[in-house]
């Protein structure tokens, strides 16, 4: 994660830190929420083919809804190509 070019999404919300790293051929999407309250954020159609990485919750599963992203209270979550 701390070689390739970045990408920062999610710009007009200050709630959510959210950006986009690519290195070759691998590619890495990491979203932050730093509020203590749930946060949707609207999915790109090419994101639909990511599976959760890592994240700060226990559960093996990100909380997409269909085109949306829920992001629980300071979730961290990063998701893969």
């Amino acid at each position: 994660m701390s070689e390739g070019s970045i990408e920062f999404l999610e710009r007009e919300n200050a709630d959510v830190l959210a950006y986009k790293r690519a290195y070759e051929k691998e590619e890495i999407i990491v979203f932050n929420n730093l509020t203590g309250k749930e946060i949707t954020v609207q999915m790109q159609p090419e994101w639909k083919e990511y599976h959760k990485l890592l994240g700060n919750y226990p559960d093996d599963s990100a909380n997409i809804d269909g085109e949306k992203l829920v992001l629980r209270p300071y979730e961290t979550l990063s998701l893969e190509a």
